[in-house]
């Protein structure tokens, strides 16, 4: 994946801007179902290799007390709900292929389970949360540096601006969940543990779409 800069942030911010109708029907409507949105928000930030991220959106669903479906590719449950497993699948293969074309099976799959509006909002999801994941993708490359970690080697000053832009937000959220949850201490603790087992979801394989009895045939053009 290549080095996310300020460019292609206030592109990724430019988009949103442009889909206002649709950030505003997912999140203030929830036009789109919530568990869903958290499931592709998990999803994108395990592709994109965010683990701040990862396990603030893994938090959330958790906490929420009400579905583990969203884990189900990142913990490989086996038999998770194939609707919302279809639009999982989909936003990870959107983020690997840098929100170009993904495979026509897995494009079939989003669109036999999906109208057009819960497409686009799914995308919408996909879009705010590879904004979010890939700045602090980023600023955990700052903080690998500043660790001394070889394998986080990077453009210090565009990480520094990445992180310069996502902790402060990020640390809103933390504080929001170890509030929810009733210990920083333990929130904390969970996150190590969480790191030091963290790997993002492109260094594993998952299982290919086309080999399942569901799979559709593409007659429709690409999410836009």
């Amino acid at each position: 994946m290549i080095a996310y800069s300020l460019p292609l942030a206030l592109n990724d911010t430019a988009t949103l801007v442009s889909r206002l109708p649709s950030v505003w029907g997912v999140w203030r409507k929830r036009r789109l179902d919530p568990h869903i949105r958290e499931e592709v928000m998990v999803a994108v930030a395990a592709a994109v290799g965010c683990r701040y991220c990862t396990f603030s959106h893994r938090e959330m669903v958790l906490q929420s007390g009400e579905s583990l479906i969203a884990l189900a590719e990142f913990e490989q449950i086996r038999n998770p709900d194939e609707r919302v497993f279809a639009a999982v699948i989909w936003a990870q293969a959107k983020v690997e292929a840098d929100f170009g074309s993904v495979p026509a099976a897995i494009e079939g799959e989003l669109r036999a389970r999906y109208n057009e509006q819960e497409c686009r909002d799914i995308q919408t999801v996909a879009i705010a949360m590879k904004l979010m994941s890939s700045c602090g993708h980023e600023a955990d490359g700052l903080v690998g540096q500043l660790k001394g970690q070889s394998a986080k080697r990077g453009n210090l000053a565009n990480q520094t601006l990445m992180a310069f832009l996502y902790f402060p937000p990020a640390i809103l959220v933390y504080l929001s969940l170890a509030l929810k949850r009733g210990s920083a201490r333990s929130l904390l603790a969970d996150f190590r543990r969480f790191s030091s087992e963290f790997q993002p979801c492109g260094s594993a394989s998952r299982p290919a779409p086309a080999e399942t009895p569901h799979t559709h045939a593409v007659t429709s053009s690409p999410v836009r």
